[in-house]
């Protein structure tokens, strides 16, 4: 069972907006990641859908795979 405890006021920083920093080397192995860009990018949220790791496969039309690495889960 882990132990639950207060965060520090560094610890609340890092997770501004959701996103922590993996302090632990165990789960921030780097992935292969993967998402559907749009083909002109217009500048709004609707430029980039779905998501994952692995290999990309069909886009949807107008989109094409837009692939990076990220340190954890994609």
């Amino acid at each position: 069972m882990k132990k639950i405890r207060k965060l520090s006021r560094v610890e609340l920083k890092d997770l501004k907006g959701g996103q922590g920093l993996e302090k632990d080397p165990l789960t921030a192995d780097a992935g292969n990641c993967w998402v559907y860009e749009r083909n002109n990018l217009q500048g709004n949220a609707g430029d980039y859908v779905g998501g994952g790791s692995g290999t990309c496969k069909n886009p949807p039309s107008g989109y094409h795979c837009k692939t990076y690495t990220a340190m954890g889960a994609c």
